[in-house]
């Protein structure tokens, strides 16, 4: 992702700046080319999230997680840490085999195998006794128990796809089993995660390929021939404004998620983007759309797929011409930023619906 500064690429730039001189009119062979730098550095994604994870200053927003799934209900999250995890296990009257998951939370299952833990039976802290400590001369409890005090049961670890089957003893009166998990990521576990997403970076490259070759290669000619550079500045400009604006388009995600998660509570607004067909064929997936769009109701919870996302909507925008960007996003960025976020995550054969609400507000007509 470019950030809002010019870049100077050649000492023929470089000069024309201290000259003040206006850089050349562009030729569609120069738009050709930037097309190809655009979607040779989205495809390159991956290596600007971790540039922008290590920021000192919002790299932390971007921060990947692990996650536990206990059970086939119960999610425990953590920071994406080398630090031991302390997960507090529910018991029964008979033994209990429990199922446990450990991988990053993402929307698709990447498994963190072989992190080794331990079973261990606890005190259980009443309130009596937080009231205590100060005269009892102790430092107080932990939010977890009396952890000096842990009796371990067994020690063990996940297999090789990050799962593990955990026996847990009886309840016992006065006492809480907590599962100790010694996590260690390893540069192998972080490149799998990375590998993860290229089907998803293949799917926007296509996507943006296509909006090229079908609608901006000809918008771009058309525009070029008819000399129209004077809004050129101004559609920078939006550009630049639009890098600095990066929580609208987080929370154009966020909106979107909302929707698909009550199909029937914001249908009349999906229907001003989809239509009563798109809600009707919403509706008629399993579960009223809550299996079918998993991947959508999880995407926020997903920091890499939320940052490629936001990376292939500055492309899209990029491809755009001045005239499309002053005479239609203006007045309907937040719509479009609606349609574009629909289209990449609705189910395949949706998406034509929300390229018909784009066409209708002529956002990939051919500037005249």
């Amino acid at each position: 992702m470019d950030y809002p500064f010019q870049q100077v690429r050649t000492q023929e730039e470089y000069n024309r700046l201290l000259r003040g001189t206006p850089p050349p009119p562009p030729t569609p062979a120069d738009k050709e080319r930037d097309f190809q730098r655009i979607l040779s550095e989205f495809k390159d994604v991956i290596k600007d999230y971790k540039t922008a994870n290590g920021h000192w200053l919002y790299g932390s927003m971007l921060n990947m997680k692990q996650q536990f799934t206990i059970g086939d209900m119960q999610r425990e999250s953590a920071p994406l840490e080398n630090k031991p995890v302390n997960i507090a296990m529910s018991c029964g009257i008979e033994p209990t085999n429990i199922t446990i998951t450990h991988g990053f939370r993402s929307t698709r299952y990447i498994p963190i195998p072989q992190a080794k833990y331990t079973l261990v039976k606890r005190p259980v802290i009443t309130q009596q006794r937080y009231n205590n400590y100060p005269l009892a001369g102790t430092a107080p409890p932990s939010r977890y128990g009396d952890t000096h005090k842990d009796n371990v049961v067994y020690s063990d670890k996940f297999d090789a796809q990050g799962k593990a089957v955990v026996t847990i003893p009886p309840c016992e009166a006065g006492y809480q089993y907590h599962l100790l998990v010694n996590t260690h990521i390893t540069d192998e576990d972080r490149d799998a995660l990375y590998a993860a997403y290229q089907e998803t970076i293949d799917k926007y490259a296509t996507w943006l390929t296509n909006t090229w070759n079908t609608q901006q290669r000809g918008a771009w000619q058309a525009y070029l021939q008819n000399g129209g550079l004077s809004l050129t500045e101004t559609a920078n400009a939006f550009l630049d404004g639009m890098v600095s604006q990066i929580k609208q388009l987080y929370d154009t995600i966020k909106q979107v998620w909302l929707w698909l998660s009550d199909v029937d509570k914001y249908a009349a607004k999906l229907a001003e983007f989809i239509g009563p067909e798109g809600i009707e064929k919403l509706k008629a997936l399993p579960g009223k759309s809550a299996e079918a769009l998993g991947d959508a109701l999880t995407l926020l919870s997903d920091e890499i797929l939320v940052f490629i996302l936001i990376d292939a909507l500055y492309c899209y925008f990029q491809l755009l011409t001045p005239q499309q960007i002053v005479n239609f996003v203006a007045d309907a960025f937040g719509s479009l930023l609606v349609m574009v976020v629909l289209y990449l995550i609705l189910p395949p054969g949706m998406g034509q619906m929300v390229l018909t609400g784009v066409d209708n507000i002529s956002i990939m007509v051919p500037a005249s």
